[in-house]
């Protein structure tokens, strides 16, 4: 059998007859016997080829590059980071999205879970159990963090009195926050018009082109902040991305809360504090229920800049008795706002459980009209309670500074865009697949819910990793044309 060879014109060896060795010997003292006798033998040196190497390190370079841009954030060797004083806010941002995408991993399959919880219905269906897949609270959640998140700087330097500092603060942010908050959104929906035109899903472009305008159409009818519905406010992006709904609010009462810190910047603290008040409370009466969780957060973040000076100049006690008492207080003060919080949208019904039907009666008239998937009255003031609470608990601050909660909040954005996506495109197909498995089993309420344990862990580490690439691409990336933007806009010197 004749042995594979390389073509002549691939030279990769010569035979080079010689010791391969530091001779002990004088060169007299060698015969040519040496080598026939086998003391000295004849070596095969490899010589590489030129091109052969350059392909090499080219493919080497590639996938070194590939390898970099898709490498999960948790195999990253990174410093430890300190963790700003507001850090607990990524946590709880984290946190609330990660609630949303179980609300709507939940259609799949358990749709009947989104329902109040009656008599001989399912354990996860009670008051407090249900929050982690109840969606629409979370919004309102994510609304007052997100006041208080844009509103900390300014805040900060209006109690300082810097009022110059101030003004290019909120320049500043005003600027960026549409390309923050617009550059994911573009990304990811052309992602999904691309998927759904290669699937053929129903209702999607019969040509790539085609496909391209609808997708520009969504994308510039989205960003216009002008148009605003009371419904959806501005439905295009969810022609491609249902969560999307909730980026023009989020646009529309981060510029709220811009221009109510211009107002209010050059006031002392009380007068601040009643004009924010009475900002709300106007909100509140005419049910325009996002400023009213904007301007809270607002509300918050001025009343912690206040409360935080005091403590830090009188101390406090860290007795362990006084630490278990502050802890079991806020355990007890969280249990009633998980209890509000959970509380399904009007659409599904409250159930048989207690109370809920009390707090739908007692809805102001101005909020009844509201049949958004968010905006529930007393979703929003126990939204606002809870970042109230979490600010001034330790230990809840603690749980929310942890790295689960911040690892979330770190991906939280992307996490939020692109889960519906992801469930869509495979998400779907997991669940299927598993149940056609559990069918084996038998009937009961075992193999269900070994079945749902099963799709989150192979689902999950999908769900991460693509969340953390578009954090990394995507967001980070809006962050950073953002700021390249305004230098080259306002002719400042580029940021390193």
């Amino acid at each position: 059998m004749q042995s594979w060879r390389w073509p002549n014109y691939f030279p990769t060896s010569r035979q080079v007859d010689g010791p391969d060795y530091v001779a002990l010997l004088p060169e007299s003292s060698r015969t040519s016997s040496d080598v026939e006798l086998g003391y000295l033998k004849p070596t095969s040196r490899r010589i590489r080829n030129p091109t052969l190497d350059k392909i090499h390190t080219a493919l080497l370079t590639i996938f070194g590059l590939l390898w970099a841009a898709i490498r999960p954030n948790i195999l990253t060797k990174k410093e430890k980071r300190e963790l700003h004083q507001s850090a607990w806010l990524d946590g709880i941002r984290g946190v609330a999205a990660f609630f949303v995408f179980f609300s709507h991993a939940a259609e799949i399959r358990w749709n009947d879970l989104r329902h109040g919880w009656k008599h001989g219905g399912y354990f996860l269906q009670w008051p407090i159990i249900r929050v982690f897949y109840e969606g629409s609270s979370m919004v309102s959640v994510f609304f007052v963090v997100s006041g208080f998140a844009i509103s900390y700087k300014a805040l900060k330097l209006a109690k300082a009195q810097e009022h110059g500092k101030i003004f290019d603060t909120l320049v500043s942010s005003t600027f960026r926050r549409g390309i923050r908050l617009y550059l994911p959104c573009a990304a990811i929906t052309l992602l999904r018009a691309i998927t759904n035109y290669i699937r053929g899903t129903k209702g999607a472009a019969p040509t790539f082109w085609i496909m391209l305008w609808r997708w520009v159409k969504v994308v510039v009818s989205g960003v216009n902040p002008l148009r605003l519905d009371k419904w959806y406010f501005n439905g295009s992006f969810r022609q491609l991305e249902r969560v999307m709904w909730t980026i023009p609010v989020e646009f529309r009462g981060s510029m709220v809360v811009f221009l109510c810190i211009l107002v209010v910047a050059k006031a002392r603290h009380a007068q601040r504090m009643a004009a924010i008040a009475a900002l709300i409370a106007w909100s509140c009466c005419v049910g325009e229920w996002d400023i009213v969780l904007f301007v809270s957060g607002t509300f918050l973040c001025e009343l912690h800049h206040r409360t935080s000076s005091n403590s830090g100049s009188k101390g406090g006690d860290t007795s362990f008795l006084w630490r278990f008492l502050s802890a079991s207080a806020s355990i007890l003060l969280l249990l009633p706002l998980l209890y509000v919080l959970s509380q399904p949208e009007s659409y599904w019904g409250n159930g048989d459980t207690p109370i809920w039907g009390w707090l739908d009666a007692h809805t102001p008239a101005a909020w009844v009209e509201n049949k958004m998937e968010a905006g529930n009255f007393w979703h929003c003031i126990a939204a606002v309670i809870l970042i109230f609470l979490v600010d001034h608990s330790p230990v809840l601050q603690r749980f929310f500074m942890s790295p689960i909660p911040q690892y979330l909040g770190e991906i939280s954005f992307s996490l939020y865009l692109l889960h519906p996506w992801l469930i869509d495109l495979v998400g779907r197909k997991i669940v299927f697949f598993m149940f056609r498995r559990m069918k084996e089993l038998g009937p009961g309420i075992g193999p269900e819910y070994l079945g749902a344990i099963l799709c989150l862990i192979l689902f999950l580490p999908l769900l991460f990793w693509v969340s953390d690439i578009s954090t990394r691409w995507f967001d980070r990336g809006g962050v950073r044309l953002a700021r390249w933007a305004e230098d080259r806009f306002y002719s400042v010197k580029a940021r390193s």
